[in-house]
């Protein structure tokens, strides 16, 4: 299952402190990608002080150490190129944006939420999780 990271969810895994990977093998074996613009966005967050930059510094750590792929993507809106990849290589998509969530879901790609900041789940459709 190939799976694609977005900014808010990485922070968010971590602010949690979620076993991602532990989490993601439920749904079958995950081979995970970061967007290119993901991980310029971690890169900005981590100049920042307070809790969301430091989040964004174990993110980055976090994602060199777990050796996740890097995904190419045009210089464009980072929605819309994850958006563009899943449909295009048919990858689950990890996010907390709900308005990405629900594009995603209602043009019928599989999105990987957070449920009680402490487990993932998989929606498929709108109300529908696994």
């Amino acid at each position: 299952m190939k799976v694609l990271l977005d900014t808010n969810f990485i922070i968010a895994v971590i602010a949690d402190r979620i076993d991602l990977l532990n989490e993601l093998r439920k749904f079958g074996k995950p081979e995970v990608f970061i967007p290119e613009l993901v991980e310029e966005e971690l890169k900005k967050l981590a100049e920042s002080r307070g809790r969301d930059g430091a989040n964004a510094r174990l993110a980055l750590q976090y994602i060199k150490s777990s050796g996740f792929g890097t995904l190419k993507t045009r210089k464009d809106h980072t929605d819309r190129e994850i958006e563009r990849a899943a449909r295009t290589l048919g990858m689950h998509v990890c996010t907390i944006d709900r308005k990405l969530a629900e594009t995603l879901i209602r043009k019928g790609m599989p999105v990987i939420t957070i449920r009680q900041r402490k487990y993932l789940a998989i929606e498929k459709k709108r109300g529908t999780t696994s």
